[in-house]
Order: structure tokens, then sequence, then C-alpha cells
């Protein structure tokens, strides 16, 4: 029953031994046969790792793959299934479930509980959730599977780039989710959480980048011209910042400045503004509601 399920799990923070030699025995059969996957939604993160594991450059790994796909939407599973032949659309998310070894959760947070709960899991079966920990955590939805993981993928993963939050480490799923960006894994869901607000800056991100170059075009530049030297400049700007492991921003930033630049006036100028105080502020909301 669904009740039954629900109380299937303690929220512990550390897996079951049993649970993670399952997974690990399933993986290691890899050898002679990929684990199916099978993906309960198909939006736009789900999209994003599916294009991505089916173009890795690995054409012995990637030929071994099978991706079961959810009905819905439709239009980006019917999409995935007619590009690559590793992939086929299921008719409903039960038939998803009972054909995968792995299962990967990529629902709305506000529909995962009732959709999980109509569904019957098998115990061996490898979870993934796609959904942020801080809105729903999903361990009492799919029993009685107990081997969950939490993975947050950057829609960039199509290609083969970006970070993926994970918890618990997983061996398994980290080999998995390495060959389409950089596995990242936390001990606890406390900075699970925190690390995830991150992610809420990307559109803020883009929002900055358009705004310097509307700057550009009411200063007299053409479009075109503005919009590939904003995007070329940030680009190699990330480039650096990729070269950063634990030491922090600081150096970087102060090599970008030369006394009486112009790099120190709009440091000194944005500071004097608050405006890196609203960055901050943002994240705190978002933390608060994801706590």
């Amino acid at each position: 029953s669904h009740s039954t399920k629900r109380h299937s799990r303690q929220h512990t923070e550390v897996e079951s031994d049993s649970s993670q030699c399952s997974a690990a025995q399933l993986f290691e059969a890899s050898a002679r046969k990929m684990p199916t996957l099978g993906f309960v939604g198909c939006g736009a993160i789900a999209e994003a790792v599916v294009r991505g594991l089916c173009t890795i450059p690995d054409v012995s790994f990637r030929d071994k793959l099978s991706i079961i796909l959810s009905p819905r939407s439709a239009e980006k599973s019917s999409a995935l299934a007619a590009e690559f032949g590793m992939c086929s659309r299921a008719e409903t998310n039960q038939e998803v479930v009972d054909r995968a070894d792995w299962v990967f959760v990529c629902l709305l947070a506000q529909q995962a509980g009732s959709v999980l709960d109509s569904l019957q899991f098998k115990p061996e079966q490898q979870i993934v959730s796609f959904i942020p920990f801080g809105l729903i955590d999903i361990r009492p939805h799919v029993g009685p599977a107990t081997n969950v993981v939490f993975a947050i993928p950057m829609p960039s993963v199509a290609k083969h780039l970006g970070p993926i939050l994970m918890y618990p480490p997983n061996k398994q799923v980290n080999e998995l989710l390495s060959h389409i960006g950089v596995p990242v894994e936390v001990p606890d869901t406390a900075q699970l959480t925190t690390v995830t607000c991150g992610t809420a800056l990307m559109a803020p991100y883009f929002q900055l980048l358009g705004t310097v170059t509307k700057w550009m075009e009411q200063n007299g530049v053409q479009r075109s011209a503005a919009s590939r030297f904003v995007g070329s400049l940030f680009h190699c700007v990330t480039v650096d910042a990729l070269q950063v492991q634990g030491d922090g921003y600081d150096a970087l930033t102060e090599e970008c400045q030369t006394a009486g630049g112009l790099n120190e006036q709009a440091l000194r100028e944005l500071k004097a503004a608050g405006a890196y105080g609203h960055w901050e502020g943002a994240l705190d909301s978002i933390l608060t509601r994801m706590s």
C-alpha cells in the first residue's frame, strides 16, 4: 500500500550496506550489459542528461546504453527516441519503472509525491532524484527501493559540461555521470541544500550579461558585436574560474585590478552600492525556501 511505502524507509544519512552491494553488483555487470536507465519525467534536465549520455565520445560505452523515457513530456521524449536509437518511449511511467534497473526521477517537486506513490518500485533498483532535496525528499515515496542518490545536473551536461552535485557519495552513479559532467559529492543533506542554492544564480547571471549587452547597444554598439564580445569575455573569465580549487576567488579578483584602473573603479562602485549584498540576500531567501 502507499502507506506502507511511505514508511518503508527511515530518513537516515547513510545508505545500507545491502543496498549499496546490490547497486554495485548491478553496475559491475555493465562489462556484459549496461543497466537499463529509465527516466520518470522528461523535462529540460532529463532531456539534457539523456542527450549528454547519447553523445558521449566513448562509443563502446555509449553503444551499451538502453534508455527508457517517460511518455511526458510527449514532445521531448518522442524527439529523443526519434534521434537516438538507444532510446525508447514507454506508454506509462510504470512501464519505465518495470523495465529499468536504474530509475531517474525528473518530476516537478509539487507533483513528485503523488506520481511516485502511484508507482511500484523494486527493492534492488538504483534511484537517482534530480529534484532538489530541499523541495522534496523522495525516499519515503519509492519503497521498497532504498538505494537513493540525489543529483543536481546543469542543462550544460547535454554538452558534457558543468558540475553535478551528488549526495550521498555513490561510486556507480558517480562513474556514470562523470561521462557528462563533473560529479561533486557532499557528505550530508545540509551541504547538499546549501550548494544547490547556487544553481539559482544561472538566470541572474544571464541577466547580467544581457544588461551589459543592452548598455553597449544604448551607447551605439551593434547588437551582434555587443553579444559576441560579452559572451566571449565572460567565457574567458569563466575558464580562469575553473582553475580555482580550494583557495577561493580573492586572488583572481586582485589579478584583474590595477591601481586606478577600470576594474578597480567598477568593483569599488558596485561594493559601495551594496550590489553583492543583494546576491547574498537572494541566496539567503533561496536557502530559507529550501530548508
